[in-house]
């Protein structure tokens, strides 16, 4: 059963890693058990512990959050030299390109196969690329009569008045990039177009997602694929579109992980094509190129890279409620 927590305390004493892969595996099963701090949506990450605790018989406690609340976590973690988690993943890319040394090296075999493609993303052999949020293009089927089928189609006469949802880019500076991808992809004067078909704002994308199921509004470009809630009869369909754009999240085993066997253990699994379909399909963006059903392979979505910087940031937001409000 998997076990869903927001907080834990405490620590552990930690093991020591084997030497070699076989004896990792052997040592993992012998740990018994291993904690997953992660920042990924609660259904895929509950889906992905299932699949791993049934083939491996070892226990996962998965605590579940945002970045900002994780982060100060795994710092004091390391600061004290004391972990709880075993492994972590991410989407800030700033913060896991400046703590290299967070993370053991992947000691796994799947990490190496050709279809991961190590070099782009793994390539100090330590974070490893995990998954990626897609960006589909989502819309209420009862409002919308023609399918879309690219972000172009927003600037429709028909979908002007409050009928587009939009993420307010003040939540985080990757939606800054998600805007800046739609400037560089559908030409730079796109947002002011967009602006005058007066769209409406929103904070994240749950409540873009809720507001297109209700008929709240009619469209948007910044959503998850709503297999969910058009599995469960709610009048919404979506698209990737060939412009789809993304942002990645990493994972890796803490140094300071008390149980890091069977952290190597999940990780190699969560990286593994089993472990990538149970994880990744069909919401997330795969780094692997043999997933079938998951929402895009990395090559087929543009990524963010690290935040920009402070002052793009906030020259962004200052031009976006100039344009929105």
């Amino acid at each position: 059963m998997v076990t869903v927590v927001v907080a834990c305390g405490g620590g552990s004493q930690q093991t020591e890693l084997a030497e070699n892969w076989d004896g990792i595996v052997e040592a993992a099963k012998g740990e018994g058990s291993l904690t997953l701090y992660t920042s990924a949506g609660t259904a895929p990450s509950e889906a992905l512990v299932r699949e791993f605790e049934n083939k491996y018989g070892i226990d996962v406690t998965l605590v579940r959050g945002i970045d900002s609340e994780l982060l100060p976590k795994v710092e004091t973690e390391l600061g004290i030299n004391k972990g709880i988690a075993d492994v972590f993943i991410t989407s800030d890319q700033t913060w896991v390109e400046s703590h290299p040394e967070a993370v053991m090296n992947i000691e796994g075999p799947s990490v190496d196969e050709v279809s991961y493609a190590a070099s782009e993303n793994a390539p100090d052999g330590t974070w490893a690329a995990t998954h990626a949020f897609v960006s589909a293009l989502s819309w209420n089927t009862d409002l919308v009569d023609t399918a879309p089928t690219s972000t172009a189609d927003l600037l429709s006469p028909d979908l002007a008045g409050g009928k587009i949802g939009l993420p307010n880019p003040d939540t985080s500076p990757s939606i800054v990039q998600f805007y800046a991808n739609l400037e560089r992809t559908q030409g730079p004067d796109f947002l002011e177009r967009l602006a005058a078909q007066n769209p409406r704002i929103y904070p994240s994308t749950a409540t873009i997602m809720q507001a297109i199921a209700s008929g709240e509004i009619a469209i948007s470009p910044y959503s998850q694929p709503m297999v969910d809630e058009k599995a469960a009869g709610a009048p919404v369909d979506y698209v990737i579109p060939d412009d789809a754009w993304g942002v990645s999240s990493f994972g890796g085993v803490l140094t300071t992980a008390p149980n890091p066997n069977a952290g190597q253990l999940f990780l190699d699994y969560l990286l593994s094509r089993e472990g990538q379909s149970a994880f990744t399909a069909p919401k997330y963006g795969t780094p692997r190129t043999d997933v079938d059903g998951a929402a895009a392979a990395f090559q087929e979505i543009t990524l963010t890279g690290g935040y920009p910087a402070q002052d793009e940031v906030a020259d962004f937001r200052t031009r976006f409620k100039s344009l929105m409000f």
